[in-house]
This record gives C-alpha cells, sequence and structure tokens, in this order.
C-alpha cells in the first residue's frame, strides 16, 4: 500500500509541476513612432526588472545576419514604412523569451501588435505561451514624435528609416492600423495611457503610479506531503500566497488566489485547486482516508 502511495505521489506532484509551470509574463508599450516607448523601457527595465523586446529591434537584428533568409524582406518592409509579416515577428519575440536569461520571465515587447494582422498572429502563436497583464499606451502629438525620429537620425541612430518620407508613412500605418489595436484593448480594460510628451523622467514617474496595478508579486505554489507520528494518514497540502490586484487596482476577493492565471480557493483552512486534476482529486481523497497507509 505504502508502495502505490508513493507512485501516486509522485505522478501527483509531476502534474501539478505540469500545472504551476511559469509563463513569460508580458505587457504591451505602444504608441506612434518616436513616442518614448524605448525610452520608458528603459526606465521600467530598471525598477522593475523587466526584459525590454523591442520588436523593431529584433527586426533589425535579424536583417543585419549575413545569412538570414529574411533579411532582404525585412529590410523593405523597414524602408517603406510597412509592416512585417507576424510569423517572423512572432518567431522572433518566442525565441527572445526562450533564450533570456531572465528570472522572473518578465517582457516588455515595444511596438507590438501594430495592426490586426498582428493581433490575429499573437493570438493564435503566443497567446496561451504568455500572461499578457496589460497595455501601456504613450500618447505624443505627430509633430513631436517627427521632431524626435528626425533628431535621432541626425545623431547617428542607423535607421534607415529615420528620415521625412518615412516617417509620413509609418505615422500613416500607426493612425489606420495601431491605433484600432489599441482600442481594442482599451475596450477590454487593459490599456494605461501615459502622456509621453513629458520629459522621460516624468512619464517614468506618470508609470510608477499605475504600474503596480498591473504588476503582482509571485510567490511558487508548493506540494507538502505530512506524515506526523500520531497521524494514521497522510494530508496533502496544495497551497499559495499568490495575490493579484485588478487593473482598477480593487483587490479580488482575499478567499481567491492567482497563479498563471488559475484561480485558487479557500476551503476549511486549506486551499484547493477548484480545476484540480481528477487524478490529484482522487489522491488527494485518499491520503485523507483513516488506515491508509
Amino acid at each position: 500500500m505504502l508502495r502505490t502511495l508513493v507512485a501516486d505521489v509522485r505522478r501527483c506532484i509531476r502534474t501539478m509541476s505540469a500545472v504551476t509551470m511559469q509563463k513569460p509574463e508580458v505587457v504591451f508599450i505602444l504608441g506612434g513612432p518616436g513616442a518614448g516607448k524605448g525610452t520608458l523601457c528603459r526606465y521600467i527595465v530598471e525598477n522593475y526588472g523587466y526584459v525590454h523586446l523591442s520588436a523593431g529591434d529584433l527586426l533589425r537584428e535579424e536583417r543585419a545576419k549575413p545569412c538570414s533568409e529574411y533579411g532582404e524582406l525585412i529590410e523593405t518592409h523597414i524602408r517603406n514604412g510597412t509592416i512585417v509579416p507576424v510569423e517572423i515577428t512572432c518567431s522572433l519575440i518566442d525565441r527572445a523569451m526562450q533564450t533570456s536569461k531572465n528570472p522572473h520571465h518578465r517582457f516588455l515587447i515595444d511596438g507590438f501588435p501594430r495592426n490586426q494582422d498582428n493581433l490575429d498572429g499573437w493570438n493564435k502563436m503566443m497567446a496561451d505561451k504568455v500572461i499578457l497583464k496589460g497595455v501601456i499606451f504613450c500618447e505624443c502629438s505627430q509633430e513631436v514624435c517627427t521632431q524626435r525620429c528626425l533628431k535621432r537620425g541626425a545623431s547617428g541612430s542607423g535607421r534607415s528609416d529615420d528620415n521625412e518620407q518615412s516617417l509620413v508613412l509609418r505615422h500613416q500605418t500607426y493612425l489606420k492600423n495601431t491605433l484600432p489595436i489599441i482600442e481594442m484593448y482599451e475596450q477590454q480594460g487593459l490599456v494605461y495611457k501615459v502622456n509621453s510628451m513629458k520629459t522621460p523622467e516624468e512619464v517614468f514617474q506618470d508609470v510608477a503610479e499605475f504600474f503596480p496595478k498591473i504588476d503582482w508579486h509571485r510567490s511558487w505554489a508548493r506540494l507538502i506531503l505530512r506524515c506526523g507520528p500520531h497521524e494514521s494518514s497522510f494530508t496533502l497540502h496544495f497551497s499559495t500566497t499568490v495575490s493579484r490586484k485588478s487593473n482598477t487596482g480593487q483587490r479580488p476577493d482575499k478567499q481567491s488566489y492567482y497563479v498563471e492565471g488559475t484561480t485558487f480557493t479557500a476551503a476549511g483552512g486549506e486551499f484547493l485547486h477548484e480545476t484540480m486534476p481528477v487524478e490529484i482529486r482522487r489522491l488527494d481523497e485518499k491520503l485523507r482516508q483513516p488506515n491508509s497507509v
């Protein structure tokens, strides 16, 4: 009986490990070209431990690789101010997250998704692989954005699209394709707006006021198998200390907890997974039976 019990416990732990495996946490940073997305990301990285993934930078890095099969295609789209096929962008983002050594698995994705095709591709290829925590929208006038990009180009940015002709096309693409995506996310309550025409320090101060609303502290769920000297049965405890704030800044009911988007509820002084796999429920019940060992 004991041997069977041990085998059941090992199987249970393997199953729960799959349930609680950490997914990357993602915040999209969106706005027009030159809106200050990259600068804001740098401040967030320094203060919150995220990794900054710029879709544009990833594409430019891929373009610069001598043997890249996508290099010429990416260059054509960047030069014309059009959008690179989503399959390429998603694969580069996925690879960057998979190879990142960031222990928190937290990522700022800058400049993506830019249109409906990007969004559809993301939902198809990436939505199940990550936890989307929110969207920061950098609001900035076209005039200010253009001035910033031209200044950046004059300073030697090395970007082939930091010129007036490309900027006109990039702004048109942004207004036509990206703004509707931001509005869609806003309807879902995921968008946090910031006036990015301010100085970088002021912009970050504004972001720091709401960022904790979309950031949450993670503690790992754990399985504990206990056997007291005078107990006639094992007891399986599955507990968590994770809590999460909603977009409104209000905490959920204190009896609800979240791990990887999965809800746990308090019951009888212990935390039981409300969608616990049948195998684990069965094992849990078995371990609670008197004289089960």
